[in-house]
C-alpha cells in the first residue's frame, strides 16, 4: 500500500501547504435525521496562539449563524482559514484544521478546531527522488527550484521544499502553479507530484458605455482556457490604457475551483473620458500669433476606437483647414491607416532670403503595421505644392513635393497623458522624387528618444529628450527643418535657427501641483545647420526656465518663459512638449 502524503491543500492559488480535512462528529442526542435541513445556531473556536477567534470568525464569509449548514461553504471557510494564518506568518502554522458538528437548540453547532504544526509529530519518509508532471512551463523550471535531496525527509521540511519551489517558480515563470491531487511516494520510493497552472475561466469588460467591447478585447492576449499569466496580463492591462479612452482601468480578479481545477476570472472595469471635442474659440501661438478656430473631432469615433477631425484655423499669421481619419485597427487586425488634406496659408515666415509667405495645399495617404508593443511601422505617402512668395527680394517660387515617408517606432511608457516611467522613440526616411509633376529631389532622416523617470513622491518626473534629423542635400524653404520656439528650444522665437540639418536635447523637470495643473523646470539645447556645414557643437544655443500645463478638454495647454542668450521669451501652445 502506498503511504498518503496529505498535501493537496497547495491546490489553491495561495499555495497552501496542507490538506485542511473536514471531520465531522454527529452527537446522537438531538440531532436532526440526515435528510433534514441542519440550521447552524452557534460558531465556537478551540484557541490558538496564531489567530484569535475574532479573527477566524472574520475569515469564515460562507457559513453564517442561523442559515442551513453546508459542507462545501464549511470546507471553504476552513481552507480561508488556513490560509490567513499561512499569509500571516509567511509560512504553514496549521498542521490540520477539523470542523465538528453538534447538536445544538435544535441544529447544529460548529466547532472549529486548528492542529498547529508544533502538535503533531510528523513522521519522516526515505525519499529516493521526485516524479514531476506539469504543465505550462518545462519540468526542469519546476525542478531547479525543488531544493530537496534523497534521505530521510520529515513530512514537514518536504512540505515546505514543495511549497517554496511552487512560488519560486510562480516568480519566475507569471504562473500560478497548485497541486490539483495529493503527491504520493510510489514503491520505488519517488514523490510522484502533478503540478498545474491555473486557467483563466471568464474574461469580461464592464463600465464602457460608448467604445465597443470588441475594441477593448482586441487589446486583449490573455485567451480563456490557457493558464492565466501575470506578464500577459500586465501587458493586456498596459494596452487597453495605452487606449487613451479611459480614465481608469482597473482589473477585477477572482478564483474559483471548477472540475478539480484552479480559475481565475477576470473582470475589467473601466471608466471612459471625454474623447470628443466641438469648440470655436481663440489662442495665441508664439509661432502664428493670434488666431481663432473651429474644431469638431474624436479620437474614439462612434466608439469604434478610430480618429477624425475637422479644423480650421484663422489668424494673421496663419488660415489653414484640415480633415483627418485614422483606423488603428483596419477590420480589427494589427494594420493601420489614414488619411488626410489640408490647405494652409503662412504669412512672414523666416528664410535664408528674408521672410516669404506661402500657400499650400495636399494631402496624405498612410498604412501602417504594429509588429509588437515596441515597434510598429508606417508608410505615409504625401502631396503637397507650394505657392511662396519673398517680399523682400520680389520673388516668386512654386514647390511641389512628393514624398514616401517609412516611419518606425515604439512606446513603453506607463501613460500617454502623464508618463512617469519608459521610453518613446522613433524614426523616419523620407524621400522625394520630381514624378507626378513634382519639383523637389530631397532625401531627409529623422530621429528622437524620450526616457521618462520618476523620482520622490507624488508622480514627479524627470524627461529626457533627443532629437535630431538631416537631409542629404539642400532643403526647400518649406521642408527646413526649424529650430526655436514652444517645441524644440524654448526662451527663442520660431525659426530662430534654420537649416538643413538639426540637434535638439530637453530635460525637463515635471511635478504635479494637482490633478489638473502641472509645473516644469526645464533646460534646452539646439542648433541647425546648412547642408554644407559641419555639425558644430559649439553652435548650440541653450536656454532654461519654468513652464506650467494645464488639462483641459481640448488637450494640455502649455505656457512656458525660457531665459536664453538674447533674454526672456514666453511660449505658448497646445500638447505636451514630449
Amino acid at each position: 500500500m502506498q503511504p498518503k502524503i496529505r498535501c493537496s491543500g497547495m491546490r489553491s492559488l495561495a499555495r497552501r501547504a496542507f490538506m485542511l480535512a473536514l471531520m465531522v462528529f454527529l452527537s446522537a442526542a438531538g440531532m436532526q435525521a440526515a435528510d433534514e435541513e441542519l440550521i447552524v445556531t452557534a460558531i465556537e473556536f478551540t484557541p490558538t496562539q496564531y489567530l484569535t477567534a475574532e479573527e477566524m470568525l472574520a475569515a469564515m464569509t460562507e457559513t453564517k449563524v442561523g442559515e442551513p449548514y453546508d459542507e462545501g461553504k464549511l470546507t471553504a471557510d476552513l481552507y480561508a482559514i488556513y490560509a490567513l494564518a499561512q499569509e500571516r506568518y509567511g509560512r504553514p502554522v496549521f498542521y490540520d484544521i477539523q470542523g465538528e458538528l453538534i447538536a445544538h437548540e435544535g441544529g447544529v453547532k460548529i466547532v472549529i478546531h486548528p492542529i498547529e504544526l508544533s502538535a503533531v509529530d510528523l513522521p519522516s519518509y526515505e525519499i529516493t527522488g521526485f516524479v514531476i508532471d506539469i504543465d505550462a512551463v518545462d519540468e526542469a523550471v519546476f525542478r531547479k527550484h525543488l531544493d530537496l535531496e534523497p534521505g530521510t525527509v520529515r513530512l514537514d521540511d518536504l512540505f515546505a521544499a514543495i511549497k517554496t519551489a511552487l512560488q519560486n517558480t510562480n516568480e519566475e515563470t507569471g504562473y500560478f502553479f497548485y497541486l490539483p491531487v495529493d503527491p504520493y511516494l510510489d514503491e520505488e520510493g519517488r514523490v510522484n507530484l502533478t503540478v498545474r497552472a491555473a486557467r483563466l475561466g471568464s474574461v469580461a469588460v464592464e463600465g464602457n458605455q460608448k467604445t465597443r467591447d470588441y475594441v477593448i478585447e482586441r487589446e486583449i492576449e490573455s485567451k480563456v482556457g490557457e493558464p492565466f499569466n501575470l506578464e500577459t496580463f500586465y501587458a493586456d492591462w498596459w494596452r487597453i490604457n495605452r487606449l487613451g479612452f479611459f480614465s481608469a482601468v482597473e482589473p477585477d480578479i477572482t478564483e474559483e475551483w471548477r472540475d478539480d481545477q484552479v480559475l481565475v476570472n477576470l473582470v475589467w472595469r473601466v471608466q471612459e473620458r471625454q474623447t470628443g471635442s466641438a469648440g470655436i474659440g481663440a489662442g495665441y501661438s508664439t509661432n502664428n500669433g493670434f488666431s481663432g478656430y473651429l474644431e469638431l473631432a474624436d479620437e474614439n469615433l462612434f466608439g469604434r476606437g478610430q480618429s477624425a477631425a475637422i479644423k480650421w484655423e484663422f489668424g494673421g499669421k496663419l488660415s489653414s483647414y484640415d480633415l483627418s481619419f485614422y483606423d488603428p485597427n483596419i477590420a480589427g487586425s494589427r494594420f493601420s491607416g489614414g488619411l488626410g488634406i489640408h490647405n494652409t496659408i503662412l504669412r512672414g515666415r523666416k528664410s535664408k532670403d528674408g521672410l516669404y509667405d506661402a500657400d499650400s495645399i495636399g494631402g496624405y495617404l498612410s498604412f501602417g503595421r504594429r509588429f509588437t508593443d515596441m515597434l510598429q511601422a508606417s508608410l505615409r505617402l504625401g502631396i503637397k505644392d507650394s505657392e511662396l512668395t519673398y517680399k523682400e527680394i520680389d520673388k516668386e517660387d512654386i514647390e511641389r513635393v512628393r514624398s514616401l515617408r517609412l516611419t518606425l517606432f515604439g512606446d513603453s511608457t506607463d501613460s500617454l497623458f502623464y508618463p512617469t516611467r519608459g521610453l518613446r522613440y522613433s524614426t523616419s526616411t523620407e524621400l522625394a522624387r520630381p514624378i507626378w509633376k513634382g519639383t523637389e529631389d530631397l532625401t531627409k532622416y529623422e530621429g528622437q528618444i524620450s526616457t521618462y523617470h520618476k523620482v520622490g513622491s507624488n508622480d514627479q518626473v524627470v524627461a529626457l529628450r533627443l532629437m535630431g534629423g538631416f537631409a542629404v542635400d539642400t532643403l526647400p524653404d518649406t521642408e527646413k527643418f526649424h529650430v526655436g520656439g514652444a517645441d524644440t528650444v524654448r526662451g527663442y522665437g520660431y525659426s530662430h535657427m534654420i537649416g538643413d540639418k538639426m540637434l535638439v536635447g530637453n530635460v525637463e523637470y515635471r511635478f504635479k501641483i494637482s490633478d489638473a495643473v502641472h509645473g516644469v523646470v526645464f533646460v534646452d539645447t539646439g542648433a541647425a545647420w546648412d547642408a554644407a556645414d559641419k555639425w558644430d557643437l559649439n553652435d548650440l544655443q541653450s536656454a532654461f526656465g519654468l513652464g506650467v500645463r494645464f488639462d483641459t478638454p481640448l488637450g494640455m495647454m502649455r505656457l512656458d518663459y525660457g531665459i536664453g542668450s538674447e533674454g526672456g521669451k514666453f511660449n505658448f501652445s497646445i500638447g505636451p512638449t514630449f
